[in-house]
């Protein structure tokens, strides 16, 4: 660890270009035989397996070939560091002489120094307390910051490099991208492409891949995402109810509860949202035990709220209506494993509130998965997203939370995830689709996407909300 630590503070050299003449098909093969190398090593240092110590040994092959061009980066780098206004004086503008000889001499110093500085720190610290340790130690050298300003990271000239560049700065940050994802990247991508012709982009596809597949892994939920060959359209099926009659049982209690509480004075009104969720949950998805499961749980943490606020009051009928959606949801639970998982997994999530181009991103998904689904699918896009958008910015009268809701995010990041996968495999059958898809009226308003690129964007984001990257 301490090793790839050390080699990853000298990768900017290579990942952070001043122009774009350097960006040559030698420099790209660099940056992702050095990117892979790092990845493989950090990786191993937590997990050594039988597997990662296969992909370490390829990687080593081929990282061996570039140690030439390797030398020549680190040249260039000590170039492009003195052109950085941290070491650039009037003189040596001027005359580049020997003030620019002397500033070199300084930025070379300056990041060895800040290097070994970082390398005997780290030796202070376990192998735990590294995953997490900032890579410069307690901040950045301000050589290094002053040049990352000044120069562009290499995926701003190759959208191929995007994943390294995210991989790298999350480690910078003492953030690293979740290691099972990095693990999966490390040992599922065949040597072939990280060495064949055109390797940055094939790797970039496996990458973007695994990320979908790691997402809907993530977000798993009890149905099948499918595609309608005859209507050109993807939809969902859930998956078939266990001890129907029990559930059927417990709906049948449920809407009771909801019909007494809306008597009297209980303070629930047909057109709140909680209502319309049970009603619709009732009439449309009593067939659908994940759907219940997320409905029946995102009322009642909805009941409980306004309970504390105030905002509804705790009635012998509105107390009957909730203890009937909670042991409901934990009937489900009980009778389907893949459903309690999920909602372990959701207990333990932190979603954060969506900056404004996440909240651009998703407004302009809508119309297009609206477009690609059809039936169920479809309609709860249309209804999921506009809930999410309106969850993430509006702690609202009617007892929206102030953070997007577990359960929206969780149906709209799973579906979008499959639809991406099964549209990649039926692309590699035909290019009938991506024709259709990708036409020039299927490009987004507002970001000017094409479908292809807004569902990569789509996984990115689902990725974020999960705290994978």
């Amino acid at each position: 660890m301490i090793a790839t630590r050390a080699a990853m503070r000298g990768w900017w050299a290579i990942a952070w270009l001043w122009d774009d003449n350097s960006l040559t098909d030698r420099h790209r093969r660099l940056a992702l035989s050095t990117g892979r190398a790092m990845l493989i090593s950090g990786v191993a240092a937590v997990s050594p397996t039988p597997e990662i110590k296969e992909a370490a040994a390829d990687a080593a092959f081929a990282a061996a070939a570039f140690r030439s061009a390797a030398a020549d980066a680190a040249r260039s780098a000590a170039r492009s560091a003195a052109r950085s206004a941290a070491f650039r004086s009037a003189a040596a503008d001027a005359a580049r002489s020997a003030a620019a000889d002397a500033a070199r001499s300084a930025a070379a110093d300056a990041a060895r120094s800040a290097a070994f500085a970082a390398v005997h720190s780290d030796a202070d610290h376990s192998l735990e307390a590294l995953r997490t340790r900032l890579l410069w130690g307690d901040e950045r050298p301000d050589f290094l910051s002053d040049i990352l300003k000044r120069s562009r990271p290499i995926s701003a000239s190759d959208p191929n490099f995007d994943f390294w560049i995210r991989w790298y700065e999350a480690a910078d940050r003492g953030e690293p991208l979740d290691f099972d994802l990095q693990y999966r990247i490390a040992t599922e991508i065949p040597d072939e492409i990280w060495t064949g012709e055109d390797a940055p982009r094939r790797v970039a596809e496996e990458i973007a891949r695994i990320e979908a597949e790691f997402l809907a892994d993530k977000t798993r939920l009890a149905e099948t995402v499918s595609f309608n060959a005859e209507t050109g359209k993807f939809r969902v099926d859930p998956a078939p109810m266990e001890n129907a009659p029990l559930i059927g049982a417990m709906l049948s209690r449920t809407e009771d509860a909801l019909d007494d509480a809306l008597q009297g004075r209980n303070g629930l009104r047909d057109d709140m949202r909680d209502v319309r969720v049970l009603r619709r949950t009732h009439a449309r998805y009593a067939n659908d035990p994940q759907r219940i499961e997320l409905d029946y749980t995102s009322v009642a943490i909805s009941l409980r709220r306004q309970f504390e606020i105030k905002e509804l009051a705790e009635t012998d009928d509105n107390q009957a209506l909730l203890e009937a959606v909670e042991e409901g949801a934990l009937a489900i639970r009980a009778h389907h494993p893949e459903v309690a998982e999920n909602r372990d997994r959701l207990a333990q999530q932190k979603l954060r509130e969506l900056p404004e181009e996440d909240r651009a991103l998703l407004e302009d998904a809508l119309p297009v998965l609206e477009e690609l689904s059809e039936e169920v699918m479809q309609e709860d896009f249309r209804a999921d997203i506009p809930q999410l958008l309106n969850d993430a910015t509006q702690p609202s009268p009617s007892g929206a939370p102030p953070l997007p809701g577990v359960d929206e995010t969780t149906r709209i990041f799973y579906r979008v995830s499959r639809i991406k996968l099964l549209r990649d495999e039926l692309n590699k059958a035909s290019k009938k689709g991506a024709q259709i898809f990708d036409s020039p009226e299927f490009k987004t308003l507002r970001l000017g996407l094409t479908v292809s690129a807004l569902l990569a964007e789509m996984v990115r984001l689902g990725l974020f909300l999960f705290g994978v990257i």
